[in-house]
């Protein structure tokens, strides 16, 4: 009996033990982060935010093809055309194309965001169109004036196939996104005591994912005009890129992730490629590659 009144006596003792240090760790531990919110003056935040924006990226040796097939260069004369000598028509010799590395992308995002004075997280989706250069992912052919060459006379007319995604070719041009970011403002760590840049200018770390349909076309070079015939789609792209880069706020007296902001970043891009039917018809080479880019973002809601 002595034993058992020992062994209840400790044990209440213990609980005894154990709940003040709980209580007196638990108004410790209180105590020291409200002391260090008030010292911070600190504002967490969770919202929304809706942007439009426009990139230009260089991209180099990001897709190549080769052995185009013969269905897809040789395009017959255009309706308009007939009075052309119809042997003035031959398929484009040259199999070989590189994408263009020249591609401006337009955007619109809807994030959750995280934030904070000190930085801001978002997370959300993205539709995307983007335009892409034809400088260097094109062939052409002349039938009119100067027949069988890529040049242009008066009033030429030629037939062309390559990665040109001009607005009337439709839907092909837009596709959808992911994106995860960080943003931290530059005087945190480097311009604390200078203040020579308010909060608003920012560095990012991006990680995006875009979902990427690769396509050629073909159809007629009239009057300075690319006019499509038809439309291949060779792959599925999914393209994981990181990006790293500076947000210079054009907007004074606005917080961090609102108003108008200048990027420029650089980063890498990793593709993960599923040829179509058509695709596997053709020698196509999708190379991981760094890009760089600049553009404009806009906060509208």
């Amino acid at each position: 009996m002595k034993i058992k009144g020992s062994l209840e006596d400790i044990l209440c003792s213990t609980k005894k033990f154990f709940g003040a240090s709980l209580l007196i760790s638990a108004l410790t531990l209180n105590q020291f982060f409200k002391e260090k919110l008030i010292a911070q003056n600190k504002e967490t935040k969770i919202d929304y935010l809706f942007s439009l924006g426009v990139n230009m990226n260089y991209e180099p040796n990001q897709a190549i093809i080769s052995n185009v097939p013969e269905y897809i260069r040789n395009v017959p004369i255009h309706p308009d055309d007939n009075y052309v000598n119809r042997k003035n028509i031959a398929p484009i010799e040259d199999t070989n194309l590189k994408y263009p590395p020249l591609s401006f992308r337009f955007k619109g995002d809807l994030s959750l965001r995280y934030y904070e004075e000190d930085y801001v997280v978002q997370f959300g989706g993205n539709i995307n169109a983007i335009i892409v250069s034809p400088f260097g992912g094109i062939k052409s052919r002349n039938y009119t004036d100067k027949v069988g060459s890529e040049e242009r006379g008066d009033k030429a007319a030629l037939t062309y196939y390559g990665f040109v995604d001009d607005i009337t070719g439709g839907l092909n041009i837009i596709y959808p996104g992911l994106c995860f970011k960080i943003l931290i403002p530059y005087n945190n760590y480097y311009l604390k005591n200078e203040r020579m840049l308010n909060d608003d200018h920012y560095l990012f770390l991006e990680y995006d994912v875009d979902f990427f349909k690769l396509n050629l076309k073909n159809g007629w070079d009239r009057y300075n005009d690319l006019e499509t015939k038809e439309i291949f789609r060779i792959a599925d792209l999914i393209k994981h890129k990181i990006k790293l880069g500076v947000g210079i706020n054009i907007n004074e007296g606005l917080r961090l992730g609102e108003g108008h902001y200048l990027t420029l970043f650089l980063g890498y891009v990793i593709s993960n490629t599923k040829p179509t039917s058509i695709g596997k018809e053709i020698d196509l080479t999708t190379r991981n590659h760094f890009l760089v880019g600049a553009g404009i973002d806009v906060r509208i809601l």
